[in-house]
């Protein structure tokens, strides 16, 4: 899988479920991504064919691709608004997916859900800065994650 493109991570925290996105189309792995309605302009900072890192409760459960640069408006007020990815890779055991601090090769305190770019990451410059940045990077998560 061709990584050259991941630039991104995102935290996921539904209060009310273990694990979202788990239950998508096997098929067409496409899905909506949600953001906070006042967080459009983080939403839109991802670019199509760019790849984010999904990270649920410490863990990786996600690569995501975006598939276009539009930002989907909430249906109901009650919503949040969206973005439509495809999921290029998936953690195969929901009881126990990848530890972010493997994933990124070193401790990671990220919280809220904007997505925010790896290379701007103050824990991804101390690790990566000096070991080929962002390349290798992307490599060591290919490792971790057994992509080929």
């Amino acid at each position: 899988m061709d990584l050259t493109k991941l630039k991104w991570t995102k935290n996921v925290n539904h209060k009310d479920i273990e694990w979202a996105y788990q239950n998508i189309d096997l098929n067409s792995r496409v899905f909506e991504l949600h953001w906070k309605p006042d967080n459009t302009e983080n939403a839109q900072r991802p670019k199509e064919g760019e790849l984010i890192i999904i990270r649920q409760r410490t863990k990786v459960t996600h690569i995501v691709e975006l598939l276009n640069n539009t930002l989907y408006p909430a249906k109901t007020e009650s919503c949040w608004i969206y973005r439509l990815v495809r999921a290029v890779w998936m953690a195969e055991f929901w009881s126990e997916p990848p530890k972010q601090d493997d994933v990124f090769g070193g401790s990671l305190n990220l919280q809220g859900g904007k997505a925010m770019k790896i290379e701007n990451l103050s824990a991804f410059k101390e690790r990566w800065y000096d070991k080929g940045g962002l390349s290798a990077f992307q490599k060591h998560v290919s490792k971790e994650l057994k992509l080929k």
